[in-house]
């Protein structure tokens, strides 16, 4: 049996109600044709006038201004120029209004250093604070501007009321992009605060971190490796370190230095295990056989520099000060212990790309400090010589 689908489109329905929005419009579509309209304002005769004018006569200048000037001044705030914007504060503070206010904080997270904007807030506090405002946010703006900081006063709510990055964008009204998000970010997840980081999708702290550079992002690095153990990373963020600021493991990997001597040592050590284990998962022995050795050398993993891993080869080499172990996946593989110096001077070269060597150039029984065998009790065996050697 054929069928048919049919939809329908209540045509004169649809165009009722596009009529009565067009007459009866919203708040909202007000609230931005009204924005529109006054961006869109030749300001610059205005502008040419007020920079004529003397400083104390700003007052007096402002009382004969029309409304739509003020408005026009305040949505146009961030692009005047910075010789002018003193003045044009000055205008806005002795013609307050109230729309104004919200206004001057759209305009505060595109622009939150600029001083002239804070300075508007600050002069305008005891007023601000009489106000009865419909949206929380205008209500919290004394305490916000009674800071010395309003971004720290931001964070300290974030904080105490624990609100997720959704929330505190909806509380605070701001697009994700804005320079005040932004700031935020940057200051949030350097406090030693763990939940800022745990209430959050790890995707969503990944996107989050992206934005970010140089030294805010390194301090939220350094935050995030002293808060957690290294047990708790998590692999997208610590990946997204990696890719910012190289590889922590690499000596080349300067950008590391901008970060605590702790927090340096536990990223380290989280991708050498992450090297190891993947090792121990791809050697020629069965699951327990692999788990047995990537425990025991788990252990030393606080005293190992660097932990490299061949994949082609299945060769892995973990370099101590003083020494250098290979272990090889290959069956019926033992253990050997190289001098560093001499492996360096002597073996290191064939550990890089296009120049790999097979096991056997790994395996001299008259150069290495020693080799076991994975008998039965190996660990025995190895732990007394490593550990005579790493002292």
């Amino acid at each position: 049996m054929r069928k048919f689908n049919f939809t329908f489109t209540p045509q004169k329905l649809t165009e009722s109600n596009k009529e009565i929005k067009r007459t009866f419009p919203s708040a909202d579509q007000l609230g931005k044709e009204r924005k529109k309209k006054y961006e869109n304002l030749d300001l610059e005769q205005l502008l040419e006038r007020i920079s004529k004018i003397e400083e104390d006569k700003v007052k007096e200048f402002a009382s004969g201004l029309k409304n739509r000037d003020i408005y026009a001044l305040a949505y146009n705030f961030n692009n005047i120029s910075k010789e002018l914007m003193y003045k044009v504060k000055e205008i806005l503070v002795c013609r307050f209004k109230k729309n104004i206010v919200k206004i001057m904080w759209n305009n505060f997270t595109k622009d939150h250093e600029n001083q002239y904007i804070t300075s508007f807030f600050k002069e305008k506090l005891g007023i601000i604070n009489r106000l009865k405002f419909r949206g929380s946010l205008y209500n919290l703006l004394v305490d916000l501007f009674s800071n010395d900081s309003p971004v720290k006063g931001i964070v300290d709510q974030i904080i105490s009321l624990r609100l997720n990055y959704e929330e505190w964008l909806n509380r605070f009204h701001l697009k994700r992009e804005s320079k005040l998000a932004q700031a935020v970010i940057s200051n949030l997840f350097i406090q030693p605060n763990i939940d800022i980081f745990k209430q959050e999708d790890n995707k969503l702290l990944v996107k989050l971190f992206s934005y970010l550079n140089g030294n805010s992002f390194s301090k939220i690095t350094e935050n995030y490796l002293e808060l957690f153990s290294v047990e708790e990373f998590e692999e997208e963020l610590m990946d997204l370190f990696k890719d910012k600021m190289g590889d922590p493991v690499e000596e080349y990997s300067v950008t590391w230095q901008n970060v605590s001597d702790i927090a340096y040592a536990r990223a380290k050590q989280w991708f050498n295990n992450k090297e190891m284990e993947e090792f121990f998962i791809n050697i020629e022995a069965d699951d327990e056989e692999g788990r047995r050795r990537f425990n025991y050398w788990k252990k030393y993993l606080d005293t190992v520099e660097k932990v490299k891993y061949i994949r082609e080869e299945l060769q892995l080499f973990l370099i101590f000060k003083d020494i250098v172990v290979i272990e090889f996946g290959e069956i019926n593989n033992s253990i050997f212990i190289y001098d560093r110096n001499y492996f360096e001077n002597n073996l290191i070269k064939y550990t890089v790309e296009n120049n790999k060597a097979d096991n056997k150039k790994f395996k001299d029984t008259s150069k290495c400090i020693d080799w076991i065998r994975h008998n039965s009790s190996w660990e025995i065996k190895t732990d007394s010589i490593i550990q005579d050697l790493i002292k």
